[in-house]
């Protein structure tokens, strides 16, 4: 993480949708599948939880990070998700956007 920078998307093989902010070090699992039977719920889904490492993150492999949930008595939580489809780099407007909340 110390040596890219950016607002990111990754897309993973279950639909879901993951928004990472390597510059604000936080992450947020933005959506799930439309298929109820595949949807897990995870812990702050749809909130934005404070990044501490990208442990992995390539196509074609589940992306592994390190995550604080802010839980007191636990340092860092990790999540590891299906299989990468996609990773998009976020740029201009829409990144502006994103970094203000709206």
């Amino acid at each position: 993480m110390d040596e890219v920078s950016g607002l990111y998307l990754v897309h993973t093989e279950s639909g879901s949708t993951y928004s990472i902010d390597l510059d604000r070090q936080e992450l947020c699992r933005m959506s799930t599948p439309d298929d109820p039977a595949r949807v897990h719920g995870l812990r702050r889904d749809g909130s934005t939880v404070t990044l501490l490492d990208v442990l992995e993150c390539t196509v074609g492999r589940p992306m592994h990070l390190l995550i604080d949930l802010a839980v007191p008595g636990v340092l860092a939580t990790t999540r590891r998700t299906t299989p990468v489809t996609g990773i998009e780099r976020v740029t201009g407007v829409v990144e502006s956007l994103a970094r203000v909340g709206a």
